[in-house]
């Protein structure tokens, strides 16, 4: 009895080694990867108005370039928010967005979000943002087919984001280090963007879809729909944005900004996301 008792201790004692080592694991890559990258797509030397274009990506990140025609139509400086992270975190990247604005005296602030994106302009729309406002500055976001919260995802997928998003974040947490390796291509890599990503940050941002809520739009939200947009259920984020200040409804897929650019760059055009006054 005693030599059974004593093989199960020390199971039990390399079992607390195996979950201490996974713990630190991703305690340590947390602690180092969680922040936004803000690089500067433009900026203007004569900004006197202080106009200042934050782009905020969505799953697995829209690359770069697929914003150029937003960019040449932009109005002061411009910012691409990389969020360069191993935990998809909306509070920490608004913040960071905030700290920045207020840092370089922007006045008018106008925010672009994408699908899941949109969990980081409504926190910069809600609390996060009263501190920029307090200090002069004007807040508008235009929200692109936005999904922030499991009701706003289409009826299909909202059973696989209850069941499916602990499942993936057990198999992520199991997984340890390599749950962290950029194994995940993003939308249309290239040599200077590999763009790629990895299982922790995909679990993460899944996660943040199906259980955290994130509230409805403000009166300074503008958002973009899509007609043919499967991924998403037009009419929850309708109610979401009975505050909002305008919509506007384009044919295209989910987000599909490469393929409808003209479209997108219409409806933000009647938006007013270009206006120069």
């Amino acid at each position: 009895m005693r030599g059974v008792i004593k093989l199960a201790n020390e199971k039990l004692v390399i079992l607390g080694f195996i979950v201490i080592f996974y713990i630190a694991t991703h305690a340590a890559y947390n602690i180092e990867h969680e922040e936004a990258t803000l690089q500067e797509l433009r900026c203007e030397k004569d900004n006197p108005r202080k106009v200042v274009n934050y782009i905020i990506p969505g799953m697995l990140r829209v690359p770069k370039s697929a914003f150029q025609p937003f960019v040449n139509e932009m109005v002061g400086d411009v910012v691409f928010v990389d969020l360069n992270c191993t935990v998809w975190d909306s509070k920490l990247f608004a913040k960071q967005i905030v700290e920045d604005a207020k840092a370089k005296g922007y006045l008018d602030v106008r925010i672009f979000a994408i699908s899941i994106g949109d969990k980081v302009a409504r926190k910069i729309d809600s609390k996060i943002g009263h501190d920029l406002r307090k200090a002069g500055a004007v807040i508008t976001t235009y929200d692109i087919n936005p999904c922030a919260n499991r009701a706003e995802a289409a009826s299909g997928s909202r059973i696989g984001l209850v069941l499916g998003a602990p499942l993936f974040r057990l198999v992520t947490f199991l997984l340890g280090p390599l749950g962290y390796l950029d194994i995940i291509p993003g939308d249309r890599p290239s040599k200077s963007d590999p763009n790629r990503h990895s299982l922790v940050e995909l679990s993460s941002q899944i996660w943040a879809i199906a259980f955290e809520d994130t509230g409805k739009f403000g009166r300074s939200s503008n958002l973009v729909l899509s007609k043919e947009d499967a991924r998403l259920n037009n009419r929850q984020i309708r109610e979401d944005a009975e505050r909002a200040n305008s919509i506007a409804v384009i044919n295209s897929g989910h987000a599909d900004i490469i393929g409808y650019r003209d479209n997108y760059l219409d409806a933000l055009n009647d938006l007013g996301a270009f206006d120069d006054d």
